[in-house]
């Protein structure tokens, strides 16, 4: 995560962390050498998600904020009969196995409050979200658009209904919002 400081690796890592044992509904660990988990990883991480360290200098070992690990991965160099590469070499704690075998549900997940919508003249990010009960960020997000003040009529745009301006705080609508007017060309 080369550009990002700590408190945003961590930020990401506990957001995907979570995301990841809300869809699985399955336990997650944190596979880490010694450094990050030394130098990166945060004790909030560390007390929500158990570790399963990777470290193949055995006199470096170090689990930084965790007590300890669940998982140990001490070479990336092993063999093993019938399979003709190097193979990892691990040695696992009773805790990181899976209480239950109930498989994940690989089903996919259709959004019904996605809707399209096309760019006609005369539209504003703004008026859209507005119309759809949603936020600009929302659309600028969801359809990846790099510059908010630039859309262009027959652009296709998806939109996510679900958020409501009822569930905004007030701060929201204390944010002034340039508006700018498409027109055909």
């Amino acid at each position: 995560m080369i550009g990002l400081n700590n408190e945003q690796i961590n930020s990401i890592s506990l957001a995907f962390l979570d995301k990841v044992s809300e869809l699985t509904k399955k336990d997650v660990v944190i596979y880490s050498d010694s450094y990050n988990a030394v130098n990166t990883f945060s004790p909030e991480l560390s007390k929500k998600y158990p570790l399963w360290l990777a470290e193949y200098d055995s006199a470096t070992i170090n689990s930084g904020n965790w007590d300890d690990w669940i998982g140990f991965q001490y070479s990336d160099t092993g063999k093993i009969n019938g399979i003709n590469s190097s193979v990892d070499l691990d040695k696992f704690k009773e805790e990181i196995f899976l209480v239950s075998t109930e498989a994940i549900d690989t089903e996919p997940h259709i959004n019904k409050n996605l809707v399209t919508y096309t760019v006609k003249s005369g539209n504003t990010l703004s008026g859209i979200a507005f119309q759809y009960n949603t936020t600009i960020e929302s659309i600028v997000g969801l359809n990846n658009i790099k510059n908010p003040n630039l859309i262009f009529v027959g652009q296709i745009l998806d939109i996510d209904t679900t958020l409501s301006y009822d569930n905004l705080s007030e701060d929201f609508y204390e944010v002034s919002h340039i508006i700018y007017t498409i027109k055909s060309r």
